[in-house]
């Protein structure tokens, strides 16, 4: 899919005016919308691009100028969306039990098992499992009269790393996409 900005230098109707007058879009079965910036704001719909230059270009005093703004905010978001889907180490944050991996050294075999358990129920319920609030696990409250009080607490799979692998692959799809691009 391309997007194009139609861009007037010379108003030959007396209709539209100059400048940014329309906006484009080209799907990728070809067909092109047009849709206008200026009253009536009309649209409309063409076979492909050259139908659409023919009909609104007026022999060179309409530009169809691709629209990188998309592209170029893709490409500075998708670093920002990759760092949300990077794994990170912890208690489990709910949703799919398959995201998440308990470490064996910060969890217990009766944590390990009931994530397996999890892992399997989830697999032929496809529900929703959220891990309770650290204030409703095991929790270990110490309080000293001059400190902030320390609150320890245990997830229901212990400590863990958290991963999100639809999100991680949706990365991975937006890269190619901008790498053809």
């Amino acid at each position: 899919m391309n997007i194009y900005r139609l861009i007037r230098d010379t108003d030959i109707s007396g209709v539209s005016g100059t400048g940014h007058i329309a906006d484009a879009v080209e799907f990728e079965s070809g067909k092109v919308v047009v849709s206008w910036r200026v009253s009536p704001y009309s649209i409309s719909i063409h076979n492909n691009l050259e139908a659409a230059i023919q009909v609104h270009g007026h022999n060179g005093a309409t530009r169809f100028e691709a629209d990188k703004t998309l592209l170029e905010f893709a490409r500075k978001a998708l670093p920002m969306v990759e760092d949300y889907f990077t794994p990170t180490y912890g208690v489990f944050q709910g949703g799919d039990p398959r995201n998440f991996t308990p470490d064996p050294e910060c969890s217990t075999e009766a944590e390990r098992q009931r994530h397996q358990e999890a892992c399997t129920k989830w697999q032929w319920e496809a529900g929703e499992l959220k891990s309770p609030p650290p204030w409703e696990s095991d929790c270990l409250h110490v309080s000293h009269p001059t400190k902030a009080p320390l609150i320890l607490t245990r997830s229901q799979f212990g400590l863990g790393i958290n991963y999100d692998s639809k999100g991680r692959e949706l990365c991975e799809k937006v890269k190619k996409i901008l790498e053809g691009c």
